[in-house]
């Protein structure tokens, strides 16, 4: 059955016509799509970080698959929307009626590129798409002293989440800062983020110690304050203060770093975590509270599994919400052109860029909305991704059926 479909709508003289207009005009809007995506992401991270043209050299081929799976869904968009706009204006849908054909023989090529497409997303978002945006982090962050002083100047202020410690300062000159402000944050197990120590001085040498893993400030008239229940006051000079380089590969990848097998086993272990570790640990605690040995329970180890709990459960959600991101993701690209092709159709007599815009409307209005909100409750486990995922989908597939496949096929 599936090869008399394919048969008859992917590889007849028709159908390669079709798709071959529709991949004309897709591969140009494919690429100026793609261009203005990078640009503006390079743009950002060159100022974000003070890049130089050889870094933004190297990341370039690492943040095109990135941009392809936003572009990809919407370059077919106009592509089947400027195509069958055209298709029908020069009555080439009349005469393929005329003929005795559906106009489905005219759509189904263009519905089978689409899924063709579709399934190529799908295989980047799992595989490709995931390993370069962890060699987009492995690049920003390989050369750590680099990317200290690059900040350094930019801003005046490093602030990384995974540093212990916030530096400000009024200049850099080499590898000399001048005015430096150093703040030592700490968290508590249930607590927020707070500084309990802060230093400022005149001057500060730095120098990198990558085999003890830590950067060397040697400070000049420097004052030194801590915070707490006794506070205290004090001055250095010519002091070194060693504060440790985070240590990546120590750091948890994030979801969007991890192929899709990687996701399913991080989003399994977190599940085990959040289903099983309290319940051991109080089971554990009890047997030894009923025993009498209430010395030998392990408190802190209690504490913080309690604590590790709701992250636990945050990160399952997390995780089971990006899995099915990738899938509605891939499937967009179907979905675009479900809408998009039959609205061309309708506005044969208009110019294309109205029947682009009118299918883009509805893309905008309720498939990205309902795609973040669901992203949103997904990760908050209000409701099941699966569901929030699709509902992008479900709602273009839905306008698509009951408002503008009806009137093309009706004749």
């Amino acid at each position: 059955m599936l090869a008399l479909l394919l048969r008859r709508y992917a590889t007849g003289l028709l159908p390669r016509y079709v798709m071959g207009q529709v991949l004309k005009a897709f591969v140009m809007a494919l690429i100026t799509m793609t261009a203005v995506f990078v640009l503006v992401m390079v743009f950002s991270e060159a100022t974000k970080l003070g890049l130089t043209p050889q870094d933004i050299s190297k990341l370039v081929p690492y943040l095109i698959p990135s941009t392809l799976p936003f572009t990809i869904p919407v370059s077919l968009l106009f592509a089947v929307s400027v195509v069958y706009g055209r298709l029908a204006g020069d009555n080439e849908i009349v005469a393929v009626k005329a003929a005795g054909q559906s106009v489905l023989s005219v759509l189904c090529p263009t519905l089978f590129l689409a899924a063709l497409m579709s399934l190529g997303l799908f295989a980047l978002n799992s595989e490709a798409i995931p390993r370069c945006n962890r060699a987009i982090k492995d690049m920003l962050y390989r050369n750590f002293e680099d990317f200290f002083f690059k900040k350094l100047r930019k801003s005046k202020e490093f602030n990384d989440t995974r540093f212990p410690y916030i530096i400000n300062v009024t200049d850099v000159e080499g590898n000399v800062l001048i005015g430096p402000v150093i703040q030592h944050r700490v968290k508590d197990l249930e607590g927020p983020i707070w500084i309990d120590s802060a230093a400022s001085a005149e001057r500060a040498e730095v120098h990198f110690d990558l085999k003890k893993g830590v950067v060397q400030l040697t400070v000049d008239k420097a004052q030194f304050s801590t915070s707490g229940e006794t506070p205290q006051l004090g001055f250095i000079n010519e002091h070194t203060l060693e504060l440790p380089i985070p240590n990546d590969a120590k750091e948890e990848p994030k979801v969007q770093e991890l192929t899709t097998l990687e996701l399913d086993a991080r989003l399994a272990d977190r599940q085990r975590k959040a289903r099983s570790e309290r319940p051991i640990q109080a089971g554990k605690a009890g047997l030894l509270i009923a025993s009498g040995q209430l010395g030998l329970v392990e408190w802190p180890k209690v504490r913080e599994t309690i604590a590790n709990q709701k992250s636990w459960e945050n990160d399952a959600y997390g995780a089971e919400t990006e899995k099915h991101f990738r899938v509605s993701l891939g499937l967009s690209a179907f979905c675009f052109a479900l809408l998009g092709a039959p609205v061309g159709i309708l506005f044969a007599k208009r110019d294309f860029l109205s029947a682009f815009i009118t299918s883009f409307l509805p893309i905008i209005l309720i498939y990205y909305p309902l795609t973040l909100l669901g992203m949103n409750l997904g990760k908050e486990g209000t409701f099941s991704p699966v569901a929030t995922m699709a509902a992008g989908n479900m709602a273009l597939a839905l306008l698509a059926g009951l408002f503008a496949l009806p009137p093309v096929l009706k004749h």
